[in-house]
């Protein structure tokens, strides 16, 4: 079981949070405002507590207002070594990073902690109970060892198929262009 935070209280996030809750892992969420932390169970204002031993970061705060965020709460992000996975989808439109390379700026970690998780999936479709996929990326120096310890949180539910990539960027820009051929189609 591992301990799991996950920033943002949004759809994405409270939904991939309940597939990490229910393949056995302990999850909390960070929310700052007040009525959606409500909506949630195990979710606080308090990034202090959410952070609290976890040894991964989920983060599913919106794309142009991440930034802002991580950099008030780097510190506490930053107090022990821990792995960040981007549930964003997006480029930030002041710089032109991705949403990775956005967290790999803010916090100066080393890439092989910053990876992305993607897939064509909908909240909606993820919360009836569908089968669904998704793909963990990592940067082509990530370790083998680290890649197959994210997947391996969602093993134990059988709702998720994981695939794992080492094309990190690949896998951003698919989710980008996935929403706008939506959007294009209706």
């Amino acid at each position: 079981m591992a301990r799991i935070a996950i920033l943002g209280c949004g759809r994405f996030g409270s939904v991939v949070g309940g597939l990490l809750k229910d393949a056995g892992n302990d999850v909390t969420y960070w929310g700052k405002r007040p009525e959606a932390v409500k909506a949630i169970e195990g979710a606080s204002c308090d990034i202090g507590k959410v952070l609290d031993n976890a040894d991964c970061v989920f983060v599913a705060i919106a794309a142009q207002h991440a930034r802002e965020v991580l950099e008030k709460y780097k510190s506490e992000l930053l107090e022990r070594p821990r792995r960040y996975v981007s549930l964003m989808k997006g480029i930030e439109v002041s710089t032109g990073m991705l949403m990775s390379e956005m967290i790999l700026d803010v916090l100066g970690v080393s890439d092989k902690d910053i990876f992305a998780l993607a897939g064509p999936n909908i909240a909606r479709d993820i919360k009836m109970g569908d089968v669904i996929g998704m793909t963990i990326a990592g940067s082509a120096d990530t370790e083998k060892e680290s890649l197959d310890k994210l997947v391996n949180l969602f093993v134990r539910n059988s709702q998720v198929r994981t695939e794992k990539s080492f094309d990190i960027v690949g896998i951003q820009l698919m989710s980008c262009l996935k929403n706008v051929y939506a959007i294009m189609t209706g």
